[in-house]
This record gives structure tokens, C-alpha cells and sequence, in this order.
């Protein structure tokens, strides 16, 4: 059971998942403009069509075969999109062996659904799925309320992991940074 606010208590039976398909890609493009409005990347969430590319590309076109791409999954509330959670597929190593792997991402409920439970049972729904597509599922959380939601899953904390990352696009980078168009590098080169 999920209390859902204002004295209303919904059953498992109020809630409905759902894998997300490509015929509902309209309206989980505006979700995301909602959900991620007032957080702190809300400039990627701007543009209705660069929002609708990006997450594409990031859950459609990605390389790791897996079938039955997207692996995104929301729950719906009155049939409305309240809370979604993505997985990244990806390729693992484990003690020399390759692994279908995937990262848990964009986690996040509306805010008016928020503190009632329901991120729990998202992220129980997602593990449970991902059990057809993936060997492992992973999950790195970048809030204390996400972090409790997924140790109350019975997600391990193997603790903190280094993060790499490769710059793609030096001047862009630099101009979210700095906000500067141009820098000079130390060696003498403009970018």
C-alpha cells in the first residue's frame, strides 16, 4: 500500500508499471520536461526536441545489444506518468567474464507523489524487470533519499567508486564551466 496524500491510500492495484515503448515517446518527452524542471541540470530539459534526442540516444541507440530497448520503466498514477526509473546497459567484467550489466538512472518521482512510497516500489518493479535483460544490476545515488530508497531494496553499498569521464567537446565544456567562449590553455593553444 502507498499512501499517495490527502488521506488517499492506494493499493498495488492503483499503481500500474509499464515499460516504456516508443509510441508513448511524446508523452514521456513532456514527463521528463516536468520532472527535471526545478532540478539541478533543469537547462538540459529546455528544448522539447533536444530532450526527446537525448534520451534516445541514450536509451535507444547505445551499442550494448540487449533486446527490447528502452529499458526505461514508469509508473503511472489515474493514468498519468508520476515516477520513472532508467537502466544504462552495460558490459561488465566480472573475474574475466562479460557480463550483461546495467546502471540504474534517472530515478525520480513527481514532486507531488514524493515521500509516499512509491520510489520503493519503482525501484522494486525496475530490479524484478531488469532480471530479463541484465545478469547484474547497479545503482550509484546522488541523494540521501535515493540512497535510502535503494538499501531498502536490498541493494549492496560496495561504497564509493571513482568516476571517469572524457571530455567529447572541449569548448562546450569549458563554456559550462567558466562561461567563457574562449580560454587560453597553459600550453599557449585557444580552444
Amino acid at each position: 500500500m502507498a499512501d499517495v496524500g490527502k488521506g488517499c491510500v492506494m493499493t498495488a492495484t492503483d499503481l500500474i508499471f509499464e515499460k516504456l515503448t516508443m509510441e508513448s515517446r511524446e508523452e514521456y518527452t513532456d514527463f521528463l520536461m516536468q520532472a527535471y524542471k526545478d532540478e539541478f541540470h533543469s537547462h538540459l530539459f529546455n528544448d522539447r526536441e533536444s530532450v526527446k534526442r537525448r534520451w534516445i540516444w541514450e536509451y535507444v541507440e547505445h551499442q550494448v545489444p540487449i533486446k527490447d530497448k528502452p529499458l526505461i520503466w514508469v509508473l503511472r498514477i489515474g493514468g498519468r506518468m508520476a515516477g520513472q526509473m532508467c537502466v544504462m546497459p552495460v558490459m561488465l567484467n566480472v573475474r574475466g567474464k562479460l557480463c550483461k550489466a546495467g546502471w540504474c538512472q534517472d530515478f525520480i518521482v513527481l514532486p507531488e507523489y514524493r515521500k509516499k512510497g512509491l520510489g520503493y516500489s519503482i525501484v522494486r518493479h525496475v530490479t524484478e524487470e531488469s532480471k530479463k535483460y541484465l545478469d547484474i544490476l547497479l545503482a550509484v545515488v546522488a541523494s540521501e533519499a535515493s540512497y535510502k530508497v535503494f538499501q531498502r531494496a536490498s541493494y549492496i553499498d560496495i561504497g564509493f567508486t571513482s568516476r571517469n569521464v572524457m571530455v567529447l567537446n572541449p569548448k562546450n565544456f569549458v563554456y559550462r564551466l567558466t562561461g567563457n567562449k574562449i580560454m587560453q590553455l597553459s600550453s599557449g593553444i585557444a580552444i
